[in-house]
Order: C-alpha cells, then structure tokens, then sequence
C-alpha cells in the first residue's frame, strides 16, 4: 500500500520455487495516503476491492509492509544472551535507542549473530508506531482480509532480492525502491 497506488502479488510456492500467479497495480486518489498515513480508509478498501477483482486474488490473508519516519531500524549490541532472555531485555534496550514514547510502538528484533562466540551479540532492533501498523492491519479487516504478516519495506525487498538471485549476495549490492514519496536505499554487502 503505496502513497499514490497499491500493489498486489501473488507467488506460488512449489518445490521449493515460486512462481509468480497474480500482479496487479491500482491507483490510490491523492486524499487516500498523505505523508505515508492512511487518511481515507474507504478510498485504500475501494482500491483493494478493485486490485483483487481485476487479479482475480482471493487468498484470505496478505502480506503489508510499512516504512517512513514513523519506523526506525537500529543495529544495537547487547550482552549475549539467549533469545527468550533478549526478548525481555529488547524493551530496556529500545527505550535507550527508539526516539518513541515506548507505550506507542510495536517491538521485534532479530539476533543477527545467534551462534557467535563473543561476549556481545549484534541485534537487529525494529520499532515502528503502533498506529501505523494498525491502520494498515485495519483497512485489510475492513476489506474483508486479514494480515499474515507486516514487514518493514526495507527488508521486504532484501528478502526478495536474496531469494531471487542468492549468487548476488557476494559483494556489495545496491538495492533501490523509488516510490511515489518516498525513496528506500539498503547497501548490503556479503548479504547483511
């Protein structure tokens, strides 16, 4: 869900390979999504009922993504603990690196070394606001389907691109996703 249109797609996993089934773009009016925030949720429900008429999707559920000021990604180090003792410390730890009151965002994280050796371990650590995580949950309920899962659209394209052309995680690669308003840029080298 774009600022200026939507876009679906739909794969299909056999074998371990995907394929692509369904891909479709609709536009958004300009009323629709100012400065990356939902503000007419009817206008994004009547696009998503236009996207999948035309595709013909059906599945229940979707995949949606979110990037903007109101999602920050830092890599922290912490002390190396095991996952489940992180996830307790991660709130601690956010609240020394997230600029957001911490009762109004959504946490996650990812240990990016699980099996190293070091007294510290670098952690992956993503806060976003909660609202806008609920506004893009909420205009898929209101179209009558449900979120698998929200990602930031950062690493939505990372992983998509490493599952496309695994030999290209060699390197340093350049990954650029211009939008609509906004402009994501990841550098990634030997695929971190």
């Amino acid at each position: 869900i774009g600022s200026s249109a939507m876009k679906l797609v739909e794969l299909k996993e056999r074998k371990g390979e995907y394929s692509l089934q369904r891909l479709g773009i609709e536009p958004l009016s300009p009323e629709a999504i100012v400065d990356g925030s939902i503000m007419d949720s009817s206008l994004v429900v009547d696009a998503i009922h236009k996207l999948n008429d035309a595709t013909g999707a059906t599945l229940p559920s979707y995949a949606t993504s979110l990037s903007g000021h109101s999602v920050i990604i830092k890599k922290i180090q912490i002390e190396r603990v095991k996952e489940q003792q992180a996830r307790e410390l991660m709130r601690w730890e956010a609240e020394q690196h997230v600029p957001f009151d911490m009762e109004s965002v959504e946490l996650d994280f990812q240990i990016l070394d699980p099996n190293g050796t070091d007294d510290q371990m670098s952690v992956l650590l993503v806060a976003a606001k909660r609202e806008l995580v609920e506004a893009k949950v909420r205009v898929l309920t209101d179209a009558g389907l449900s979120a698998a899962a929200v990602d930031v659209d950062a690493f939505a394209l990372h992983n998509a691109f490493e599952r496309n052309h695994p030999e290209a995680m060699n390197g340093i690669v350049a990954l650029v996703n211009v939008g609509h308003e906004v402009t994501n840029i990841n550098i990634v080298e030997d695929g971190v």
